[in-house]
């Protein structure tokens, strides 16, 4: 242990650990160095690992894991703290034909034997990732800037907090604590909260809240029920029913879906509560208003199967618009519409 204490030992050690990943991926790998800390806490610094093409695929300036080892003995994978920072992923597909550049590092880590299944169980206390940016691009699409595209996707600044409380091959239980990121399109996204549980039978969304510039929207409980048929989900199974908390959102803030709405004033403030199926929803309470109230409409109502012969009922409890109310919706609706 105190050898490792040592940075020329470090680094050897660091170099060894490439080594054995470069054979294992197939590719160039290169680790600062490596510490073993106290508690079974492993220290790795300046880690770089390059795609089959030669260019950068994985770098980050610090990782951190706490591991329970013995568990680890038994299948089970118990990190008690894991810090990931100056995370950089450069991910991309060159030809609409070519795989991913990141598909040979899942083919190294998918299992060899085909005739046993190792059952997942992981749990990890707290995960933190500090400074991220994550890129990933389709070469043979254009881009077209200002404008948010999944196909190139350009996160920086990623910063987040996870609690995996469970995570195994029927259920899921995730604590999303924090996540916040900017993207080229000029998406911004402050802070995102939830909860999830979720399983073969049920799920439950709990604890969130989505926090952007001039936008916060709070969920109460969402819950789902639903069953499975050989590993499928069965959606004719499938019920909802949750609650939209007093809620509001600022266009602009989605400029990047829609640049019309760039130019957009006022907030929108809105609650509900819902439920439904696969081929219904039903609106039990709506209520929508702008932050001076010159526009204000309180509803429910209902859509009925919507794949096949559709039925739909709206109650207008109270509708009001003011001249401010319909210059609001001429001013943010773009070239569409003019008063």
């Amino acid at each position: 242990m105190a050898l490792l204490q040592i940075p020329v030992v470090q680094g050897e050690v660091g170099n060894t650990i490439a080594n054995v990943m470069s054979r294992k991926f197939g590719t160039k790998v290169l680790i600062g160095k490596v510490d073993l800390g106290l508690f079974n806490r492993l220290i790795i610094d300046d880690v770089l690992m390059y795609d089959q093409h030669g260019e950068h695929l994985l770098e980050a300036s610090r990782l951190s894991v706490k591991v329970n080892i013995w568990d680890l003995g038994q299948g089970k994978i118990r990190i008690s703290n894991a810090q990931l920072f100056g995370l950089k992923a450069n991910l991309y597909k060159q030809t609409a034909s070519s795989p991913d550049n990141f598909q040979f590092v899942l083919d190294s880590l998918a299992s060899k034997d085909t005739t046993h299944h190792t059952p997942l169980d992981l749990r990890i206390n707290s995960l933190i990732i500090r400074h991220g940016t994550v890129k990933w691009d389709k070469h043979f699409l254009a881009y077209k800037p200002g404008v948010f595209s999944p196909d190139h996707l350009n996160l920086n600044d990623i910063s987040t907090h996870v609690i995996i409380n469970a995570l195994k091959d029927d259920s899921v239980n995730i604590n999303l604590r924090k996540l916040s990121f900017t993207e080229q399109s000029g998406l911004k996204l402050d802070n995102l909260k939830l909860h999830l549980i979720a399983n073969h039978k049920m799920a439950i969304l709990k604890d969130f809240s989505l926090e952007m510039p001039h936008t916060h929207v709070v969920f109460g409980d969402i819950t789902a029920t639903y069953q499975y048929h050989k590993n499928k989900l069965d959606l004719p199974s499938l019920n909802y029913n949750g609650t939209i908390g007093l809620s509001y959102f600022m266009p602009s803030d989605m400029a990047c879906f829609y640049p019309a709405l760039s130019q957009t004033k006022g907030k929108i403030y809105l609650q509900s509560i819902f439920s439904g199926s696969c081929t219904s929803v039903k609106i039990k309470r709506i209520n929508i208003r702008t932050d001076n109230n010159s526009l204000l409409l309180s509803a429910n109502g209902y859509v009925k199967n919507w794949k096949d012969n559709i039925s739909w009922f709206a109650h207008i409890k109270e509708m009001r618009a003011s001249a401010e109310g319909i210059h609001f919706i001429a001013a943010n609706a773009g070239e569409r519409l003019k008063v």
